[in-house]
């Protein structure tokens, strides 16, 4: 099952689980315990602070979950988290502790975790885990800082607890449903995400996945993953991700091959679904994603300068054809204006003839 019992390995705190008479596996650091229905059990986690403060420790019990690493989870998560749908009976419903300690400097306390076993016999296991955060600043560690901001460690640990009333075998069930594959993002990456459950009261360990994304009626593989190792916790569900690298999302139907093998159980699974990615989906994915290169659209560049440039010719054009109308225009008229300058003096010249003609025919009637 691995070690249930983990820390981080700065200064503050530390834990240990004081095994009682019902425990399973004496050689591991967490609660691995056989109980009967009905009954009550007080367990002690020790608590040592070696630190010259006190120390104020946070103390939940949390089902255990799959996160979409592959590991099973006991850590605080938010508020809307929603646990699946299979999860019948928590850790939650059986145990109960404080939820603050106060540790003295330099000294041991013992908190206790109260077990109320239902009347009603549960199959398979109930699977949690005491998750402990300090929320005392660690000042042996605010030296650290980044951009003018001091990085407070904060100290966690997480101590398992497994409860099992028999020894029945139970067979771990992977289903993944139709319609639960689609677009979307972890760390500015785009990424595809297929919802996988186990629907059985039991853990599975050693788990391998498998994922191909293809265009819906396509048999080229766009992008594909395998992974080994991965755990499953009991009543759970984890997202299997498959990154879509560099390549920004194009909006389409897609179909996606889904494959799981746990070598603990011999047992294996396989799935087919189809999923789109919207226009609007797309878009918005891309525009937030960290990781995308520039497409290689040289050919519309090509086509958006020679659109260019044949715009700057036609423009050039027509303002050399503005220019040679008007100066066409301006050439007429000047020809014309000569042509009226031209017939003006030949009117005037002529009146200037006529009167001596008549003084001279006048003169000779005269003479």
């Amino acid at each position: 099952m691995g070690s249930w019992a983990e820390g981080a390995e700065t200064g503050g705190f530390s834990v240990k689980a004081v095994l009682p008479e019902n425990q399973l596996n004496p050689d591991v650091t967490y609660y691995d315990l056989r109980v009967k229905p009905g009954i009550e059990q007080t367990l002690d986690l020790e608590l040592y602070n070696s630190t010259k403060e006190n120390q104020k420790v946070s103390v939940m019990i949390n089902p255990g979950i799959t996160n979409d690493n592959g590991l099973i989870d006991y850590s605080e998560r938010e508020k809307n988290y929603q646990y699946d749908e299979s999860l019948k009976l928590a850790i939650t419903d059986i145990a109960s502790t404080d939820k603050e300690v106060t540790i003295p400097a330099l000294s041991k306390v013992t908190t206790n975790i109260r077990l109320k076993i239902p009347n009603q016999s549960f199959k398979g296991m109930v699977l949690g885990g005491i998750y402990l955060t300090s929320l005392s600043e660690d000042k042996d560690n605010q030296g650290n800082s980044e951009g003018g901001m001091q990085i407070k460690n904060k100290v966690v640990y997480s101590v398992g607890i497994k409860l099992t009333e028999n020894d029945e075998l139970v067979e771990a069930d992977l289903l993944y449903e139709k319609g639960q594959t689609f677009a979307a993002q972890e760390a500015g990456r785009n990424i595809i995400k297929s919802k996988i459950r186990n629907l059985a009261p039991i853990n599975v360990d050693e788990l391998s996945y498998h994922a191909k994304i293809y265009a819906k009626d396509d048999q080229e593989v766009l992008v594909e993953r395998a992974v080994s190792g991965y755990r499953m916790a009991p009543n759970s569900y984890f997202h299997y991700q498959v990154p879509w690298g560099s390549q920004p999302f194009k909006a389409g139907k897609y179909r996606v091959e889904l494959s799981a093998e746990s070598k603990i159980t011999g047992q294996s699974w396989q799935w087919q679904d189809e999923f789109e990615i919207t226009q609007a989906e797309a878009k918005k994915l891309n525009e937030s994603a960290i990781d995308i290169e520039e497409t290689n659209n040289w050919w519309l560049y090509l086509a958006l300068g020679i659109g260019i440039l044949l715009l700057v010719i036609l423009v050039i054009v027509f303002i050399v054809i503005q220019k040679r109308r008007k100066e066409q225009r301006r050439r007429l008229e000047m020809q014309r204006k000569k042509k009226k300058r031209k017939k003006r003096p030949q009117r005037h010249s002529e009146e200037m003839k006529r009167p001596e003609k008549t003084l001279r025919k006048t003169g000779r009637k005269n003479g």
